[in-house]
């Protein structure tokens, strides 16, 4: 029998197994880079041929799966190299924002390497050995990049459009136009062509959950964008797999690290980032004079109001 010590964030956890190391090699070998540079080119050529609506929400969509597992794997590195599908079947979204958010304000937490500072560009340097793998531009452009996607996916607007999109597709998508302003001088903002509308859930009090409403979000996306993004974030996917092959093998392994091409990273960077990213409306608010009850005297009003539906009966 074989154990191994692992963390995610900072819950410690002892995983054991009759082949750990086995086990932990067949999966990394499973990782499939490929799947999101494959896909997000088939429906960006279709996005660019119609300009349809529908391939910009496939595209919008699975950036977000990619981006989650492309921090979800690389955060497995560091926590749990040596039993990678463990981690990523232990961790949870909440887990993995909070890494997120450590690692941007550079905020210690666990790590399997003693050499790894918690920031991007020594987990980066790591993960490629500490190689002058990148050359000054591409470094500055990825760990850039890096860098703002982190900010994005760790922000409610990026969290709530994920879930939406995920769950019953929950969204009204396409461009939007919200009016700022007094009656007789309201200014006009006209949303992208691309984008989505969605709702969240409003507690109106801290200490009742049962009372509630919604308030609308807005976001805006660049399709041309995140399909590059996709583009660089399977390469770095594909790194990973190979750091982490190079690491568990116990035999000499011959692995392969790909470099973004110049000219690709700086097209990236002329693409333009969307006027709007996101916003919030229609927040409602309640009087200070309603009285709020509680679950009980609302399962009572309930009860009164449709008497038929909580009847039981039961043949003997």
């Amino acid at each position: 029998m074989q154990s191994v010590y692992l963390f995610v964030d900072e819950e410690p956890y002892l995983y054991h197994g009759e082949n750990v190391d086995m086990e932990n090699l067949e999966y990394i070998e499973s990782i499939n880079y490929n799947y999101f540079e494959k896909t997000s080119r088939i429906i960006y050529k279709e996005f660019k041929r119609k300009k349809d609506k529908d391939f910009a929400i496939s595209i919008g969509l699975l950036h977000s799966h990619c981006l989650e597992h492309f921090f979800s794997i690389l955060f497995a590195s560091m926590q749990g190299y040596d039993a990678i599908n463990v981690w990523l079947l232990l961790y949870t979204p909440k887990d993995l924002r909070e890494l997120i958010r450590k690692t941007q304000s550079e905020i210690p937490f666990f790590r399997k390497f003693s050499d790894v500072k918690p920031n991007w560009e020594s987990i980066l340097n790591k993960i490629h050995f500490g190689l002058d793998f990148f050359n000054s531009f591409s470094k500055e452009v990825i760990l850039k990049t890096v860098i703002e996607l982190a900010d994005r996916f760790n922000s409610e607007t990026y969290f709530l459009e994920y879930n939406s999109i995920k769950h019953s597709l929950r969204n009204k998508f396409g461009s939007f136009q919200i009016e700022i302003g007094p009656l007789e001088n309201k200014v006009k903002i006209n949303g992208g062509d691309y984008g989505s509308t969605f709702r969240k859930i409003e507690r109106l009090s801290k200490n009742n959950k049962y009372h509630l409403s919604t308030s609308k979000i807005f976001s805006q996306w660049n399709p041309d964008r995140l399909f590059s993004e996709i583009q660089i974030l399977s390469l770095l996917i594909s790194n990973i797999k190979s750091f982490l092959i190079a690491i568990n093998c116990k035999e000499p392994h011959k692995i392969e690290f790909k470099l973004p091409k110049t000219e690709f990273l700086k097209d990236y960077q002329n693409l333009p980032d969307p006027e709007l990213i996101s916003g919030k409306l229609e927040r409602w608010s309640i009087s200070p004079n309603y009285k709020l009850i509680d679950k009980n005297e609302l399962l009572k009003i309930i009860q009164e109001k449709f008497p038929g539906l909580f009847k039981q009966e039961y043949d003997i």
